[in-house]
C-alpha cells in the first residue's frame, strides 16, 4: 500500500458532511462578532482581543472551500474547549448567586504621635453589594457586559463541537481512503498471483503431455 503525501493535507474538497456544518461555523463567527463589540463597550479588552483571534481562525478555516480544516480544526477545537472552561465558570456562579461589587471606603484616620513611633491608623468600609445577571435599572452597559459574559461561553462550547466534530469526520475519511487503497492492493496481488498459478498450471500440463 502506497500511502500519498497529499491524503493527510486534503488536496480536495473536505467530505460532505464536514461541508454541511457551514452554516453553523457562519453562526459561530456571527456570535463571536457580536461578543467582541459587546467585550469592548464593557471596557474588557482582552475578551475582545479573543474574540477577534478566533474570528481569524475561522476565517482562515472557511476560506477556499474549508480546505484549511483538516490543519486548524482540531487546534480550534482544544482552543475553544479551554476557553470555555475558563469563562463558563464564572458566568455559572454569576446566574445562580448573582454579581458582586464591592466598595471600600475610609470612615476613620488617627495620628498616635511620637509616642507611638508616628503611628498612622486608617479604618476602612468594605461594602458588598449583590446584583442579579441581568437588572433593568442598571442601565445598557450593565447588561450588555452580563449579555457578552453570557455569549463568550456559548461561543466556545459551539466552536468546541465544530472543530473537534470537523476533525473526527476528517480522520474517519481518512481511514475510508485507506481502506479502499487496500481493498484495491489486495484484489491486484490476488489477480497476479491467480494468474501466475494459471500459468503455471498450464507449464506444467504441456510438460506432463509431452514426458
Amino acid at each position: 500500500m502506497h500511502l500519498q503525501p497529499d491524503m493527510f493535507t486534503m488536496a480536495g474538497p473536505p467530505p460532505q458532511a464536514i461541508l454541511n456544518q457551514r452554516p453553523w461555523w457562519y453562526v459561530l463567527v456571527f456570535i463571536l462578532g457580536n461578543t467582541m463589540v459587546l467585550r469592548v463597550l464593557a471596557l474588557d479588552m482582552l475578551g475582545g482581543l479573543l474574540c477577534a483571534l478566533m474570528i481569524c481562525l475561522c476565517a482562515v478555516i472557511l476560506r477556499d472551500g474549508m480546505r484549511e480544516l483538516p490543519k486548524f480544526g482540531l487546534l480550534f477545537g482544544l482552543l475553544c474547549g479551554i476557553n470555555f472552561v475558563f469563562y463558563a465558570m464564572p458566568v455559572l456562579g454569576y446566574i445562580i448567586s448573582g454579581k458582586s461589587e464591592q466598595r471600600v471606603q475610609p470612615v476613620d484616620s488617627q495620628d498616635y504621635g511620637e509616642r507611638y513611633s508616628h503611628t498612622h491608623r486608617l479604618t476602612y468600609t468594605l461594602t458588598v453589594k449583590t446584583m442579579p445577571f441581568f437588572d433593568a435599572t442598571k442601565g445598557f452597559m450593565y447588561n450588555a457586559q452580563s449579555i457578552g459574559e453570557l455569549l463568550m461561553p456559548i461561543a466556545m462550547l459551539l466552536g468546541t463541537y465544530l472543530g473537534i466534530s470537523s476533525h473526527y469526520e476528517f480522520q474517519s475519511h481518512i481511514i475510508d481512503l485507506i481502506g479502499d487503497d487496500v481493498d484495491d492492493e489486495i484484489g491486484r496481488a490476488n489477480d497476479e498471483i491467480l494468474g501466475q498459478v494459471a500459468v503455471e498450471g498450464t507449464l506444467m500440463e504441456l510438460v506432463s503431455s509431452g514426458t
